[in-house]
């Protein structure tokens, strides 16, 4: 009996090895060439509706696969990645122009209002108006423009 418990540790010992030397943290990982692209194409398309499907096949990837990957290597959500992007290009865009928010969050797909009004709050801790006003002060004419 000794002996066969002795025998399950070891192999435990090994599969715990196998694993350290298999898994690399994300940072020390390279990133696939197709996330990469993917990653451009969200940024490049922040005013359209992207779905996973759209981007799985810009990989060659299974749906649930491309999914996973992505997770792994950015932490997130392909969809919490999407509206991350889309909120800082949002950020951007109130503080360069004095535009109204309605137009805005039609321009980058939100179903509401309210849903971009929460997103963006979510994101920022601040409500669109007071992140316009807070921060506009802040930026020199220069930086607007650029």
């Amino acid at each position: 009996m000794y002996k066969k418990q002795e025998k399950s540790f070891s192999s435990i010992n090994n599969l715990e090895k196998m694993i350290q030397t298999s898994v690399e943290p994300a940072s020390q990982r390279q990133i696939p060439v197709q996330l990469l692209d993917v990653v451009r194409y969200i940024e490049k398309n922040t005013d359209k509706k992207i779905t996973i499907d759209e981007l799985s096949a810009l990989t060659c990837w299974k749906r649930e696969h491309f999914s996973r990957v992505f997770k792994s290597f950015y932490n997130q959500t392909i969809y919490q990645y999407i509206l991350y992007v889309k909120i800082e290009n949002i950020k951007k865009e109130i503080l360069n122009k004095d535009i109204d928010f309605a137009s805005l969050y039609k321009k980058y797909g939100f179903e509401s209002y309210s849903n971009f009004y929460n997103a963006f709050k979510k994101q920022t801790m601040y409500s669109p108006n007071k992140y316009r006003f807070y921060f506009k002060k802040y930026i020199s004419e220069e930086e607007l423009t650029r």
